[in-house]
């Protein structure tokens, strides 16, 4: 019976002491993740011949250039949306002719995003409402 509970006994001293280990490790090295930068981002939604327009304003460099190449930090586009279908990229800030509205409440959503598309390094985004008759 001693000779069974004996390795149970050093099992759990063990455990108890790799535990303590981690907790003292995690306690004197704390992991803080850099902040991403901040971008500023707004959708200008204009009306140019009865037609509707959006430019982005941002800080972000604006490439055509690298559009779908690697990302490049502090580079990139801003993905347009249109009632959550995406509609294209915008690279420039020049302003683009958005699709047909339709009646009512129009969502356009602009996203920043790196040059290989992804959304999720920046962290930046912004909408506005058109409404039409």
């Amino acid at each position: 019976m001693t000779r069974s509970l004996l390795p149970s006994l050093l099992l759990t001293l063990a455990s108890a002491a790799w535990a303590g280990h981690c907790d003292t490790a995690r306690a004197a090295t704390p992991v803080t993740a850099p902040a991403p930068p901040a971008y500023r981002l707004e959708a200008v939604i204009g009306r140019t011949d009865g037609l509707y327009t959006v430019a982005a304003r941002t800080d972000l460099a604006l490439s055509s250039e690298h559009y779908g190449g690697a990302h490049v930090p502090d580079e990139g586009h801003v993905h347009l949306y249109v009632n959550g279908r995406l509609i294209g990229p915008i690279t420039s800030a020049q302003p683009l002719y958005l699709p047909p509205l339709t009646k009512g409440d129009n969502v356009v959503r602009l996203v920043l995003a790196s040059n290989d598309h992804v959304e999720s390094i920046y962290q930046v985004a912004t909408e506005a409402h058109v409404g039409v008759d």
